[in-house]
């Protein structure tokens, strides 16, 4: 749908780069290492994804000293998402996936998942989420509350008046109250499962209660240590896969798709009309019956 995806990789071996000259294609290796250190060539292999077509772009070396060039051959090639299979310096202007946006989509699958695995009557589910973008924030709020009895928000970084139009909004719909609290709230100790939008290292873990359920959807596993170590009773989802016709992909991947064929989405991770495109994503992958796989708990 729209241009061309770039896998960015080192190279398995020196061969696999592109020697302008023929004499330093059949030297010897150490030539041909020498000579890539200085003029740092790549290597461009044309491959797909799920029926995508793109590019694998290779490297010799150490990929900061790449990292102009690759950048202006992604963009030569017309890429205009790029995903690694190592680490990597900051790459610019090109849509890198994380898996982030994607394990939004997924969220009312493994809330089924979980109300399925704890044997917990839907109608007395308790929920809260801990917010970080505002947008993002309230998309999930609005498309969360239509399903629940109890939905509460805990506070990182806005206020109440921010959210007074969508509270507004879910009472004059279901009559619904939206709970808000802050650090230590009794929101968190009260919550059946709960879904952390948070970016910061220092968790609520010691406010949960014995047995509830845990949601991580920001790709830091700092967070995670003190749950892992101290709170063996909660049951944790961070990761987990994506069954895409047929294909069983990580998250990253999956993002990567979803970026190249779903308008809404490209909208969406791009900031655009965030609520209305979430939900026609979210329609998106449902009409697709795209699952989520392999869920680590």
């Amino acid at each position: 749908m729209r241009s061309k995806f770039a896998k960015i990789r080192p190279a398995a071996h020196i061969d696999e780069l592109d020697f302008d000259h023929s004499f330093i294609k059949k030297a010897p290796f150490f030539i041909k290492k020498r000579y890539a250190k200085k003029f740092t060539p790549l290597g461009i292999i044309d491959t797909e994804l799920c029926g995508l077509s793109g590019y694998e772009i290779v490297f010799y070396g150490e990929s900061a000293a790449y990292l102009e060039k690759l950048e202006d051959t992604a963009k030569y090639l017309g890429v205009c998402a790029v995903y690694f299979d190592t680490d990597m310096p900051p790459i610019h202007g090109f849509f890198v996936p994380t898996g982030f946006y994607a394990k939004l989509f997924f969220l009312e699958q493994i809330i089924d998942k979980i109300v399925k695995v704890k044997k917990i009557e839907p109608a007395g589910l308790k929920l809260i989420l801990i917010e970080e973008d505002e947008q993002i924030t309230k998309a999930l709020l609005r498309f969360l509350y239509e399903r629940l009895n109890y939905l509460g928000l805990i506070l990182e970084n806005g206020h109440e008046l921010l959210y007074s139009g969508l509270v507004y909004e879910i009472f004059e719909n279901s009559g619904l109250n939206l709970s808000f609290g802050q650090r230590g709230s009794y929101l968190l100790k009260e919550a059946d499962i709960i879904i952390n939008l948070s970016e910061d290292n220092k968790g609520y873990e010691s406010f949960y209660k014995k047995g509830s359920s845990y949601i991580e959807l920001s790709e830091n596993p700092a967070k995670l240590h003190d749950i892992y170590n101290k709170r063996l009773d909660i049951l944790t989802v961070d990761k987990f896969s994506v069954d895409y016709e047929g294909s069983i992909l990580p998250l990253k991947l999956f993002e990567l798709i979803l970026y190249l064929q779903s308008s809404s989405f490209y909208n969406f991770s791009g900031k655009k009309n965030v609520e209305e495109n979430f939900i026609e994503t979210e329609n998106w992958i449902k009409y697709r019956n795209i699952r989520a796989k392999k869920l680590n708990f």
